[in-house]
């Protein structure tokens, strides 16, 4: 997994307390698993947070997926040639980073095999 990796600070949090971080944006879906630290993997489209949050769960990793504002994400060419932009971005927890990264591309490839998706 690429790119810098967010850790718990501890505020008024008994020790060894895990949850989902303050700094995760609110308003997002989780897939009811915790880590001590999280850190952002790929940007999404909406037909696809869904599987990606219940085979990580299954996967027993933690993900986490918010709406990000449409300035922040790219364009990508689908397997049709049409251009669309992502609408959402997952966090998963680094504790099982290497699990979340091959079942994330594992469904990916499972559900649109000619559609690409992007890392943050």
């Amino acid at each position: 997994m690429t790119g810098s990796v967010l850790r718990n600070v501890e505020v008024d949090r008994p020790s060894g307390a895990v949850g989902r971080l303050w700094w995760l944006p609110a308003g997002g879906q989780g897939n009811g698993l915790d880590d001590v630290g999280w850190a952002p993997l790929a940007d999404l489209f909406p037909e696809t947070v869904v599987p990606v949050l219940e085979a990580l769960r299954v996967a027993g990793a933690a993900g986490y997926v918010a709406h990000v504002p449409p300035r922040h994400l790219g364009t990508i060419a689908g397997s049709t040639g049409e251009r669309r932009r992502p609408s959402s971005r997952l966090w998963v927890g680094v504790s099982t980073d290497q699990t979340a990264e091959d079942t994330v591309a594992s469904v990916l490839r499972s559900l649109d095999p000619g559609r690409a998706e992007t890392e943050p």
